[in-house]
């Protein structure tokens, strides 16, 4: 596993856009993810990537500000990219509360193993405790359903004859 380059501007205050295309190579993942829109390759004929295009917005990692003594979001920004990227793509997907658990695991999981092979490196410890952090409060950021889909929800547990009427 190995990245291509992270070239980036800054936009507002901790927030960064990508000036060029930014690869994460050898890491093959569930094909779900390219249907639901992420960009990238699984590697049938060649080494397999994701991509996060030019353009897309990231943070490098929420991390509050009193912790980045031990961990800043610049020691973790070239796996925090690839993983906002897969969050993007969760909360834009119509997709099922339930899916979205298990999608946000494989996202965390991908994280995990992008700290491994960061440059300047991310020791184990540290990659261990932003992985169990993520695992904690990342849940914030993904599943919290809008009012839409609770309405869908409610309307897919409550059978119909259940259903107040409406004069």
């Amino acid at each position: 596993m190995r990245f291509s380059h992270l070239v980036v501007e800054a936009r507002d205050t901790h927030k960064w856009s990508l000036t060029e295309d930014f690869v994460l190579f050898d890491r093959c993942i569930k094909p779900r993810w390219f249907e639901l829109g992420l960009k990238g390759d699984l590697g049938v004929s060649k080494e397999p990537f994701i991509l996060v295009e030019r353009g897309f917005i990231t943070d490098f990692g929420t991390i509050p500000r009193m912790f980045w003594s031990f961990c800043s979001p610049v020691d973790i920004a070239f796996a925090a990219v690839i993983h906002d990227r897969m969050y993007q793509i969760v909360n834009n997907s119509d997709i099922k509360f339930d899916e979205k658990r298990i999608l946000r695991k494989e996202a965390d999981d991908v994280f995990l193993d992008a700290l491994a092979v960061q440059p300047g490196g991310v020791p184990w410890f540290r990659s261990f405790v932003c992985w169990v952090c993520l695992r904690a409060f990342g849940w914030t950021y993904v599943n919290i359903p809008s009012v839409e889909q609770i309405k869908k929800m409610m309307k897919e547990i409550i059978p119909t004859r259940l259903r107040p009427c409406r004069a």
